[in-house]
């Protein structure tokens, strides 16, 4: 009995240490189900403790025990990650208010306390798949009163649901809307974003994924900072393991400079024009010019544009030939300088991501864990009271964690809930997201133990584009 235990227990190891894998290496069937059951696997650890200690074989029982608090170290991160954030008190006093202002107002709806107030910075927002288009609409739409949601993401959407929320009154409440495009390749259903205050752009498409239309919209906050709204849905592995990781993990490019990845791979957009105004001041200046100085203007698309100007007037005052050039390649140097200094003295625009949905996977994905790193919170990870599982809603427990709200700096979440739609199989998810004037802090449990092994998605293949214009001009020198 014994043997059988101990081959029982490395079993379970094994099946946890699966949690660990490289991002991507999660996209083979049936790893996706396996990792998904991994925060049960308490149970049988517990169970074989207990065994080990009436067998008195102490061994076993401790190996049975450490593991069994590796088996919580994860989950732990929705309890435990707020004790690391500042002014825990305060945090936990406004709770307590919250707490105290949503039970005095249960009666009354026109008493309850407003959850959003887009004009300061605080949006109530909702994320629910529709189970092909089976959610009660006239629920979805007494919860965006009753919630004051503010931004609306569902998935799975028909256009028979589209029409009965438009027909109860959506629009009213959330006159703006964006959705994706209809196709046949959709799981389950296309997307869509619905919101109050009226946006500055939208797109049906704002990231390119292996999965249903990721519409997006984006309103301005201030002179310097955007916020864009986008709902996604990437695959269930059961349409497709690989589909289901790269749909995950593709979601990096609404992010312009990934955390876990150095900012200097992404050139910004001031480099570029001034790269850009240098190649084209060499080209007005002398129309003879050669095309490898041109090229190589050109190609200075990372933010060492100067330099790449610099290394093109050295090459051509080397040669006797090229000797009237050296005036041009000064006046275009020069030129770069000038326009880096002036980007330099104007603050980037800055654009806060919200990516809400159901994504098909937990912190236990190290897909999901990848799209983590590279720079979105999870607004339950940051809220911290406690797991907030979304599927399956008929039953109260064993419930899995599947539809999140993510959004990146500058912004931190509060009052997350969990709630029951009738006609669909999981449970909608609310949070309160505001804006703050700090970077939010790092998630815990978003860390990765091992590098990124996906092949290049639309990101890596962006900069791809720009080293190969960058050899080009070195080339050319």
């Amino acid at each position: 009995m014994l043997v059988a235990m101990w081959i029982v227990l490395i079993v379970l190891v094994a099946w946890l240490a699966l949690t660990e894998l490289p991002a991507g290496w999660d996209g083979h069937r049936p790893l996706p189900y396996l990792i998904a059951l991994t925060p049960f696997l308490w149970i049988p650890f517990t169970a074989l403790a207990i065994v080990g200690v009436c067998l008195h074989d102490w061994p076993f029982t401790i190996c049975a025990a450490v593991m069994l608090i590796a088996s919580l170290m994860r989950q732990s991160a929705y309890w435990l990650n707020d004790i690391k954030a500042p002014n825990t008190a305060a945090a936990l006093a406004r709770r307590l208010a919250a707490r105290k202002a949503r039970a005095a107002g249960k009666t009354d709806a026109a008493s309850r306390p407003r959850k959003s107030h887009p004009d300061r910075g605080q949006f109530r927002v909702l994320t629910l798949n529709c189970r092909y288009g089976r959610a009660d609409a006239e629920q979805i739409i007494a919860l965006v009163r009753d919630e004051d949601v503010a931004v609306l993401a569902l998935q799975e959407l028909s256009g028979d649901l589209v029409a009965r929320l438009k027909a109860a009154g959506l629009d009213a409440l959330l006159p703006y809307h964006e959705l994706g495009e209809a196709l046949p390749t959709d799981n389950g259903g296309f997307n869509g974003v619905w919101m109050r205050v009226e946006p500055s752009a939208s797109t049906p498409t704002g990231v390119p994924i292996p999965a249903a239309d990721v519409p997006t919209m984006t309103i301005p906050f201030s002179s310097t900072r955007d916020i864009t709204f986008a709902a996604a849905h990437p695959k269930s592995p059961m349409r497709g393991c690989r589909d289901w990781s790269a749909g995950i993990i593709g979601l990096r490019a609404l992010i312009r400079h990934p955390k876990d990845e150095p900012r200097e791979k992404y050139p910004t957009l001031a480099a570029i024009d001034a790269a850009n105004r240098a190649a084209a001041t060499a080209a007005t200046k002398d129309d003879s010019h050669d095309d490898s100085f041109t090229q190589a203007g050109i190609s200075a698309r990372s933010a060492t544009a100067d330099r790449a100007a610099r290394h093109g007037h050295a090459g051509h005052a080397g040669h006797a030939g090229h000797a009237g050039h050296a005036g041009d390649a000064v006046d275009t140097a020069n030129a770069a300088d000038t326009a880096a200094a002036a980007a330099a003295q104007t603050p980037e625009h800055e654009t806060i991501n919200v990516v809400m949905g159901d994504f098909n996977a937990s912190i236990a994905h190290p897909s999901f864990r990848k799209l983590l790193a590279a720079g979105f919170h999870d607004a339950a990870l940051t809220d911290a009271r406690g797991l907030h599982p979304t599927y399956p809603r008929w039953l109260k427990w064993p419930r899995i964690v599947l539809d999140h709200v993510l959004f990146t700096d500058y912004l931190t979440a509060s009052d997350v809930r969990a709630i029951e739609v009738h006609g669909t199989d999981h449970l909608a998810l609310a949070a309160t997201l505001t804006i703050i004037d700090h970077p939010t802090p790092l998630n815990a449990g978003a860390g990765e133990t091992w590098p990124d092994s996906l092949p290049p998605l639309a990101r890596e293949r962006a900069r791809d584009h720009i080293r190969a214009a960058q050899q080009d001009g070195s080339d050319a020198d």
